[in-house]
């Protein structure tokens, strides 16, 4: 689910406030999970049963099941939401000091071959001027990451560049995720579901998260540590310069 709203607003609201927008946030997605499970459920009990009739043709039986593995897939999918939706619901995880670089390296060296296979790129940008490292949980926030690298990759073109940047706000560090050039198309269920995960994930850290369908564009704000122990950021040794990483090589050029 994306979310305009931003948490400077909820918190304005006074500490009970946010604690009850957080709560009817849990429950809303956690509606909306339940509700997108149903659908594939309802689908799986007729193929199966379709495909079991007697005197079913093979062609005919071999498209149920077909359709049949096609919903225990999403089934799959919407099951790992809903467990990483409660998951992050509990109290927050261990954070600690991690610099926006480390995390950028692992999420983008994953999802690399992936993104390779579908002829897209990415553009790593990080200021100089940035000198905090993030106090964060690690597991969390790789998550969120992952789950929007994964839904811009989606909504993107073969030859299209999808934009991380990484700029100060409000006292911590804020990550864009972006491709202007999208396509416009409505998110899936299970896509919708993810966004609601990744941004569950990092709220719990008490960041901040705002989505944008169109052009696509998620944004979210982690606290830094405390600025007696920062350290600079770096980036592929590539301060204050951007990092492309090219769909064919994969390799990274200034």
């Amino acid at each position: 689910m994306c979310s305009a709203k931003s948490k400077d607003v909820l918190t304005s609201e006074g500490p009970c406030a946010w604690m009850g927008a957080e709560a009817g946030r849990f429950h809303a997605n956690l509606s909306s999970c339940l509700h997108a499970i149903g659908q594939p459920l309802t689908v799986l009990r007729c193929t199966v049963a379709a495909s079991a009739v007697q005197g079913i043709t093979a062609e005919k039986q071999q498209r149920y099941l077909g359709t049949s593995a096609e919903q225990v897939e999403l089934l799959c999918g919407l099951f790992d939401c809903l467990r990483e939706l409660v998951d992050s619901s509990q109290a927050g995880g261990e954070r600690s000091p991690v610099e926006v670089s480390q995390l950028l390296s692992f999420v983008v060296e994953d999802q690399m071959p992936s993104l390779q296979a579908s002829g897209l790129a990415i553009d790593v940008s990080i200021p100089a001027e940035i000198h905090s490292t993030m106090l964060t949980d690690m597991n969390r926030s790789l998550m969120a990451l992952t789950s929007v690298l994964k839904i811009a990759a989606s909504v993107s073109s073969q030859g299209d560049v999808i934009e991380v940047r990484v700029a100060p706000k409000n006292g911590g560090v804020e990550l864009i995720v972006q491709n202007e050039r999208a396509q416009r198309r409505s998110f899936t269920s299970l896509e919708r579901l993810s966004l609601a995960v990744a941004e569950a994930n990092i709220r719990s850290q008490d960041g901040d998260y705002v989505c944008v369908e169109d052009p696509f564009r998620v944004s979210f704000t982690l606290p830094v540590q405390n600025p007696g122990h920062n350290r600079f950021l770096n980036f592929a040794q590539l301060k204050g310069k951007r990092a492309r990483y090219g769909a064919l090589a994969g390799q990274l050029c200034s």
